[in-house]
Formats: structure tokens, C-alpha cells, sequence
């Protein structure tokens, strides 16, 4: 099979031949039709993370079962599956209790073992859902994470109906959140200093955007809460300043969840008098539960989540080192990459 490698930093992947993956007992090989290039895998690229190379990147995947193993029984041969890009053992103490996503034994696809962008992957059962009827290979790759790991912020932040959430980077996750605070009946503020990202904002539907280093976010979070300051802040910028600013601009008993790049993150300073005195709710928010797979998907069934229109690129996998220098040079919301164009 054919598979795309990182093997040095902000340089193109080199295509290769190789065996197809082994599996075990509970391992299923799924041909991915789509992996779509995620912020996650732009920052490995450029070398942002301590990564241990090569590596072959890609965790948005969506695809078909070619083989299981003897002891698989939640998939079967042909199926069209998605995959969680947070591995987990299953077997922990947060599994058992359901908090997979922070399992004791965590892998990430992509990160950690091997990604998406080859002909075939082996990932364990657990990690697949079935895609429902209807649903394109890009919409479902855009769910794991694009959509998974908002959703899980979302989620910790417990967003209600008529709060003002603002939030910090207009990049696909941050979209995402549009919908899902529409969903709880929320009023939905997005912050970021490009210009491009802030249309990209309006044109999905934002109530409101924000642009770092001009308007005032404290004043913002005033005018449109009655002078109690933002319900809910959700970051993606790992901008420790911004998130200072923001966390200031919270009314009493507000909460913050933090989701963005947490390794590239300076620690925060000057809040904690904020955090004690008014009593902050700050939640960290990591990966994706297996349950939030299926709460996504149950939520796409009722025709509630609007995600082809968030799709700006498609590439072939030939074109793949293409999708990276749009990350890395322009604003795009979503590349796919169609495996076996």
C-alpha cells in the first residue's frame, strides 16, 4: 500500500510502498476514501510539538472495512466507518468510568501510530462507528475531530439556552462551535485577529465577530450581556494574552474551557484574584469521547449539523503537500484529501 510520510519537518511527504498493516483480534483494516488535514496536522508538520518522525499523519478519516480481525464484532466487511482519532485502551480506570478520552493509555491517530494518509489503516474496533445513510466520506472525517473536539468542549462547558459564548479563533473548530451553541440555544461571538477568518465567521452564521487587537472584548462582552461580561468562553488560540484578556472580560461564575494548543501555551498570569474572587469555572477539554462519536452522529441523523458548506478544498492525494502550504499560507476552513483520486 501506499502511504504518505513526514519524515522532516515543514518539508513535503514522501510517498512510499509498504506492507499492509498487521491486525490483531480486534483490529480492523479500513481503506480510507477521505483524511482531511486538520490544524492538529498542520502544527505536526511544522515541527510545533516534539514528534518523533517519520510518522504518517492524518486522524480525520473516513472510510470502508476491507478486513477485520477473529474477534471483531461491531463492524463487518464493506461497512462505511468513521474513526475517533483518540485511541483508547478500553480498559483504564477513565475508560471504565467513561472518560476515554483522557485514557491512561491514549494514542492519537497520526500523532502517535499511524495516520490517515495512506491506502490503509488498522485501528482497533472500538474506535469506529458505522456512518449513517446518506452521510459523504468528507462530511464524516470532518465530524471526529473538526466537530469532536468542540463538541467535547462544548459539552464541559454545559452552554444554555441565551448565554453569550465567545469564542477565541475562527479556524474550523471554532466554527463548528457556531452550530453547536445555536444547538443549545446560545448566542455565538467569534474572536480572531485575520480578517479572513472573521468572514468565514459571519458566512457560517455567527451572531457576532470580534477582531483581536482592535475591538475590546471586555466591552463587547458588556454591551451584549447586560454588563455582566461572556457566560462562556471557548479558546482554540492557546494565546495565553488573549485568553488573559478574555478570562477578565467573564462575568462572575462564568466558565472558560481551554481546547487549543496547550504545549505552545505561556502560563497565565494576573487572573488568579479573577478566578478566586468571582469564582471562574476553568475546564480543560482533550481529544474526543466515543460517545461524542455517536452523539454527533445521532445529532447529523436529525439534520442538525450543516457540514459539506465548511469543506474549501479538495485535493487528491498526489496534491497532498499542496493542502499543507494552504495551511500554512492561507485561511482555508477544510481540506480533504481524497485518497484514491
Amino acid at each position: 500500500m501506499k502511504i504518505a510520510e513526514l519524515e522532516a519537518f515543514k518539508q513535503p511527504l514522501t510517498v512510499k510502498t509498504v506492507p499492509d498493516p498487521q491486525l490483531g483480534p480486534t483490529d480492523v483494516l479500513v481503506e480510507p476514501e477521505v483524511c482531511s488535514i486538520c490544524n492538529t496536522d498542520w502544527h505536526a508538520w511544522r515541527g510545533d510539538w516534539p514528534l518523533q518522525l517519520p510518522i504518517v499523519l492524518g486522524h480525520q478519516l473516513a472510510g470502508r472495512v476491507v478486513a477485520i480481525g477473529d474477534a471483531v464484532t461491531k463492524v463487518s466487511v464493506g461497512d462505511r466507518v468513521l474513526s475517533n482519532f483518540a485511541i483508547s485502551c478500553g480498559d483504564c480506570y477513565y475508560c471504565r468510568h467513561g472518560y476515554d478520552n483522557i485514557c491512561a493509555h491514549w494514542q492519537v491517530l497520526g500523532l502517535t501510530r499511524q495516520g490517515g494518509f495512506a491506502e490503509r489503516v488498522a485501528i482497533p474496533e472500538r474506535a469506529l462507528e458505522r456512518l449513517p445513510d446518506g452521510m459523504s466520506s468528507e462530511e464524516a472525517s470532518l465530524l471526529t475531530c473538526g466537530f469532536g473536539t468542540p463538541y467535547r468542549a462544548f459539552m464541559d462547558a454545559e452552554v444554555k439556552p441565551g448565554e453569550v459564548v465567545l469564542i477565541l479563533g475562527g479556524i474550523l473548530w471554532g466554527l463548528a462551535s457556531i452550530q453547536l451553541v445555536h444547538l443549545a440555544g446560545g448566542v455565538a461571538v467569534v474572536a480572531d485577529a485575520d480578517e479572513r477568518r472573521l468572514k468565514q465567521a459571519e458566512a457560517q452564521g455567527a451572531d457576532g465577530v470580534l477582531k483581536v487587537g482592535v475591538d475590546d472584548l471586555a466591552e463587547a462582552g458588556k454591551q451584549r450581556t447586560e454588563g455582566r461580561g461572556w457566560d462562556v468562553v471557548l479558546d482554540y488560540s492557546a494565546d495565553a494574552d488573549l485568553i488573559g484578556q478574555a478570562l477578565l472580560a467573564t462575568r462572575r461564575r462564568g466558565r472558560l474551557c481551554l481546547v487549543g494548543q496547550a504545549t505552545r501555551m505561556k502560563p497565565l498570569s494576573a487572573v488568579l484574584e479573577k478566578l478566586i474572587f468571582e469564582e471562574i469555572i476553568v475546564r480543560g477539554a482533550f481529544l474526543a469521547r466515543q460517545s461524542d462519536m455517536q452523539d454527533l452522529l445521532q445529532i447529523y441523523r436529525q439534520g442538525k449539523l450543516a457540514i459539506a458548506p465548511l469543506v474549501s478544498h479538495r485535493l487528491s492525494f498526489s496534491e497532498i503537500d499542496r493542502g499543507f502550504q494552504l495551511m500554512d499560507t492561507e485561511a482555508p476552513t477544510a481540506v480533504v484529501i481524497h485518497i484514491h483520486r
